[in-house]
């Protein structure tokens, strides 16, 4: 019994007609086109090859641009806080 289908599975399976199913089988088995899943309507965009080796340029690691202004909405918000609970306490 642990390893039964939940009735709500079955009561799915059993909405889904030999059409649906023949279509759902046969575009499993569809060939892929060369270019994968891009659409031939857009380009693909050629990664910044060092060399001709194909491997990439590193990026260099730091945080993101901006951070700065959100640490600074954060700090000046804890300081808000604080005071807002030194009053409410009567400090």
């Amino acid at each position: 019994m642990a390893q039964a289908m939940p009735p709500a599975v079955i009561r799915d399976l059993t909405v889904l007609d030999e059409n649906l199913c023949k279509g759902i089988r046969e575009d499993r088995h569809a060939p892929t086109s060369a270019t994968g899943m891009i659409p031939s309507s857009q380009q693909r965009i050629p990664a910044r090859e060092v060399g001709g080796t194909g491997s990439s340029e590193p990026r260099p690691l730091g945080p993101q641009p901006g951070i700065g202004w959100v640490d600074a909405q954060l700090i000046a918000d804890e300081v808000r806080q604080r005071a807002e609970l030194k009053r409410k306490l009567g400090e």
